[in-house]
């Protein structure tokens, strides 16, 4: 059995991933007027 490119025929394209619990708690941190990079944040979600 040979394995198969199953992406052979799809288009190429830039994706882009966003943490989005990372930058929730970067931009809380910014607005609370803290360092995000030095500041401890808990981000927390029913």
């Amino acid at each position: 059995m040979q394995n198969k490119d199953f992406t052979a025929n799809e288009a190429l394209r830039k994706t882009m991933l966003i943490d989005s619990k990372s930058l929730y708690a970067s931009v809380e941190s910014d607005s609370l007027g803290l360092n995000p990079l030095k500041s401890l944040l808990a981000v927390m979600c029913q």
